[in-house]
């Protein structure tokens, strides 16, 4: 179990810090735009955010056929250490 543990955690690792990261950042960018321009400039961001966001179902696409080929070889380099 604690091998077990410990081979998962050498990948799943880099998955938390990348969703701890990322959630930083999109709760943290409006609050410091607001901060060094004003509130009209986070007003003008978050509609163009919207705009571009509506590429999103792409990019879900993009990752979730991504996401495990590059798990798959990244556990395989793990295992031929």
């Amino acid at each position: 179990m604690v091998s077990d543990f410990k081979l998962n955690w050498a990948f799943g690792k880099w998955i938390t810090a990348s969703g701890v990261v990322w959630t930083f950042n999109n709760n943290l960018y409006p609050w410091l735009l607001t901060a060094f321009h004003g509130t009209s400039m986070t007003g003008m961001w978050a509609a163009c955010f919207g705009v571009v966001a509506m590429a999103n179902p792409l990019f879900l696409g993009i990752q979730n056929y991504f996401g495990p080929v590059l798990a798959i070889a990244s556990q395989r380099t793990v295992l031929q250490r």
